[in-house]
C-alpha cells in the first residue's frame, strides 16, 4: 500500500492548491451494498425531483471551491450541476464519520489531476511527501522543459525525482483453485455469516481466529457440495431408484427425466403403453435412437387443424400420417377390440399424449377421457 486514507479526505478535501481535478461520484470507489452508494441513489432522486431551474439556482450559490474544476466557460449544464450538488450533499454526510471510511492507495495518485499513475514515469519531491506527478501533469507545469522542478507556495523551487512504473499487465493468470461459495457473493452476505458465528476482525488474534474457521467453512461446504453433485449426476431407474449410469436403460422419448432399467421394461406393461420408449436400450453417454411414432405425437396438434389445400401438401413433419390416423377413426367399422391395427395405433398415440397433456382443455379427441381414466386408476403422474 502506498497511503492509507479515508474517502473524505482522499476524494472530498483537495490539499494540493494547484490541483485541477473535478472529482464526481462516478470516481468515488464503492462496492456493493456500501453506505454512500446507496445514500447517492436517494440523493439524486432528490435533486431531480427539484427541477432544472432550482439546480442552476442552487448551483449560483455554491462556493468558488465547489465549483472549482468545471471546465465549461459559459456556466454549469444540467448534469455538472446535479454532479456538484450530490457531491457537497455527500461531503455533509461523510464527513460526519469520515474515518470510518477507510480507503487504503495501492498505487501512487497524482495529486494535480488525482489519476492513478499505472504506466510511465512518476515524478515525486523528495522534500515535499505528498507530491506525486503523472506524465501529463508534469509536462504541462515545466516552463522549462530541461527544469524538472517545482514551486512551494509560489516562492521556493524543488526540483523533481522521476521513477518508470511497471505497467500492470492487460491478463493475469491465478493457478491457485477457486472456490465457489454463496458466503462471498456480496458484502452483506458475508457479514450476515461472520455476525452469525461471531466472527470478528478487530484484534488480530481474532482475525487469525476467524480466518481459520472461514478457510475450514470453505472446506468442509465444498466437500459436502462435490458429494451433492456426484449424487446428482447418477443416473437411475425412475421405477426401483436403481443406478444405471454405467449400464443400459429405456428413456423416455417424451418426458427427458423419466427412464427405465432393463429389468423393469419387461415386467412393468403399464408403463411401457404410458410412455414412449426406443425399441432398443441406450446408456447416459449415448443418445437414444428415435422412433417414427415421436412424430406422430408431436404432430397431432398440428394435423388437427391442418387443412391442406388439393394442390399442395403439408410439409409439417409426420402431419399426413397423423392426418390419416384422425380420418381413419371417424369412418372404422371394426367394433371388435384390437381388431384394427390403424386404430390399435392412434388409442397408442392418444394414450401417450393424454398421459403426458397438461393441458386441462386439450382439443385432442379423448384427451380428457384419458385424463379422468388416468386418475380414477391413480396412474397420473
Amino acid at each position: 500500500a502506498t497511503n492509507v486514507t479515508n474517502l473524505y479526505d482522499r476524494f472530498f478535501v483537495s490539499t494540493e492548491e494547484s490541483s485541477t481535478c473535478n472529482i464526481s461520484a462516478a470516481r468515488l470507489p464503492y462496492l456493493e451494498g456500501s453506505f454512500w452508494s446507496c445514500n447517492a441513489e436517494l440523493l439524486v432522486q432528490e435533486i431531480e425531483k427539484e427541477g432544472n431551474k432550482e439546480l442552476q439556482k442552487k448551483v449560483k450559490l455554491l462556493s468558488r471551491r465547489a465549483l472549482k474544476g468545471n471546465k465549461s466557460k459559459d456556466g454549469v449544464d444540467v448534469d455538472d450541476a446535479k454532479n456538484i450538488l450530490l457531491m457537497q450533499k455527500l461531503e455533509k454526510m461523510i464527513h460526519k464519520n469520515k474515518e470510518d471510511f477507510m480507503v487504503v492507495e495501492l498505487n501512487y495518485s497524482c495529486s494535480r489531476c488525482s489519476k492513478a499513475i499505472l504506466s510511465g514515469f512518476r515524478w515525486f519531491c523528495e522534500k515535499c511527501k505528498n507530491l506525486q506527478l503523472c506524465e501529463r501533469c508534469h509536462e504541462a507545469e515545466q516552463k522549462v522543459p530541461w527544469e524538472h522542478t517545482h514551486t512551494m507556495n509560489g516562492k521556493e523551487k524543488h526540483g523533481l525525482s522521476k521513477v518508470e512504473v511497471n505497467a500492470i499487465q492487460s491478463t493475469t493468470e491465478d493457478n491457485d483453485l477457486i472456490i465457489e461459495n454463496s458466503m462471498f457473493e456480496s458484502r452483506q452476505a458475508f457479514l450476515s455469516f461472520s455476525q452469525k458465528h461471531n466472527y470478528n476482525f478487530d484484534v488480530l488474534r481474532r482475525a487469525k481466529h476467524s480466518s481459520m474457521m472461514i478457510l475450514h467453512h470453505l472446506h468442509t461446504s465444498n466437500k459436502k457440495h462435490h458429494h451433492c453433485s456426484e449424487i446428482s449426476s447418477q443416473v437411475t431407474c425412475t421405477a426401483c431408484k436403481k443406478d444405471v449410469s454405467t449400464t443400459v436403460f429405456f428413456p423416455c422419448l417424451v418426458c427427458s427425466d423419466f427412464r427405465l432399467c432393463t429389468g423393469c421394461y419387461d415386467k412393468d406393461r403399464i408403463l411401457r403403453l404410458l410412455h414412449l420408449f426406443p425399441t432398443s436400450p441406450s446408456t447416459s453417454r449415448t443418445p437414444p435412437r428415435t422412433v417414427a411414432v415421436l412424430g406422430i405425437v408431436n404432430a397431432l396438434f398440428h394435423a388437427l387443424a391442418c387443412q391442406p389445400t388439393a394442390t399442395e401438401a403439408c410439409p409439417y413433419p409426420q402431419c399426413s400420417q397423423a392426418r390419416v390416423l384422425f380420418k381413419h377413426r371417424s369412418v372404422c367399422k371394426i367394433t371388435e377390440r384390437g381388431g384394427c391395427s390403424l386404430c390399435n395405433n392412434l388409442w397408442k398415440i392418444l394414450r401417450i399424449h393424454a398421459y403426458h397433456c397438461q393441458d386441462p382443455n386439450c382439443p385432442i379427441p379423448r384427451c380428457r377421457g384419458l385424463k379422468e381414466n388416468f386418475h380414477r386408476n391413480s396412474l397420473r403422474i
